[in-house]
This record gives C-alpha cells, structure tokens and sequence, in this order.
C-alpha cells in the first residue's frame, strides 16, 4: 500500500509513519511538506489512501482533500483545525475520515484501520469540541478585488490610501465595502476576523 501524507511538521510525519507501518508493514509512506508538492507527486503515482493537514503557515488548504475525491482515492483529514465550517467545506469532497491531533492516538488508529470503510467520520474530540462551540466561523465569500481590499485593511491602510492604490475613488471603496459585508452578511471587523482565521495573516 503506498500512502501520501501532506505535512509541514517533521515530527507529526514521523509519528504518522510510525503508525501506518504498525498496521501495514509492508505500507511505502511519501511524505511531503507543500500541497503543490504533493500534487505533483499525486500527478506521477499511485496511491491507495492520502493523510492531510489543513493548515499551513497560517492558511487553510483543501486542494489535496479535493484531488482525493477527484480522482477516488480514500482521504484522513488529521489536523489541530477542525472548526464546523472546515469540517462543512472538506465534507463536499467526501473525505473518510476527519481526526483532531489535539484528540487521542486511538482514533487516529481507528481511522488509519477503517478508512476503507468510513465515509464523513468525525473522530469523538472534534464532535464534542464542536458541540461546545456556539458558533462556527464561516469561510468569507470574496473575489479579487474584494480580498485585494480585505488585506490592505489589515495592514492597517485608510480607505483614502487604499482607494489611491486601487486607483479609484473613495466612494468607489466604501461601495466594495457595503456589498462585500452584505455579501457575508457581518460586519466589517468580523469579516476581517474570518479572513485572517482562514486564510494567511498579513
């Protein structure tokens, strides 16, 4: 069995591999540490189940997630993130299993032995963690320009500075503004929120 883990911490791939090889000795583990990475290695090889985070430096990545479901290909999602809207947006591409690192090693062995079998499991820590949460924190909804004004807001530019850059006016700005925070129906500090805690922070 050959398996594809996308990891950017060293020990956390060591530990994966540990216990891949208890349960499949005969398991050949690639581990890479970019998800471009490992899509290109996924472009060249076959493999028969793909471990990946979601977080890296700061950003949510669901490309590998997805080419698993593209192209058939069992998926444990094992990350320290498991907010309600993550686990929402990974569910579209059919993952087998979601498991906290936060939670026990016992689960993690329960999905690495079931993950044939297992379609949208979410391992017990994430299930009662999120039962605690009152909310989750939504994925906001931009285009490019949209987000080009979302990131200069958080390097701290004033709408004058930011329209300047743009090379449009003003009251050109606060009307991108209006339309992207009724869009995500928040206010515009949550929506920087949900920015910052989805994506890399400027």
């Amino acid at each position: 069995m050959r398996v594809l883990i996308l990891e950017d911490q060293t020990n956390t791939c060591l530990f994966l591999e540990q216990h891949i090889l208890q349960l499949y000795p005969d398991a050949k583990t690639s581990t890479f540490n970019t998800y471009k990475k490992a899509l290109s290695a996924l472009e060249n090889n076959t493999f028969e189940l793909l471990i990946s985070d979601l977080d890296f430096d700061g950003a949510k990545e669901f490309a590998l997630v997805e080419q698993a479901y593209v192209r058939n290909i069992p998926c444990i999602i094992y990350s320290a993130h498991y907010n309600q809207s993550y686990i929402d947006k990974a569910s579209a591409y059919k993952f087998n299993a979601f498991v906290c690192k936060l939670g026990s090693v016992a689960s993690l062995i329960y999905a690495l032995k079931n993950f044939k079998t297992l379609s949208l499991h979410v391992c017990s820590y994430i299930k009662q963690k999120n039962i605690e949460t009152i909310h989750s924190i939504a994925e906001p909804q931009l285009n490019g320009i949209e987000t080009t004004i979302v990131q200069f807001l958080i390097q701290g530019l004033s709408r004058n500075d930011i329209a300047t850059k743009l090379k449009i006016k003003t009251n050109t700005l606060n009307s991108y503004i209006r339309d992207m925070v009724a869009k995500n129906k928040c206010s515009l500090y949550e929506l920087i929120h949900r920015y910052v805690v989805w994506h890399k922070e400027y």
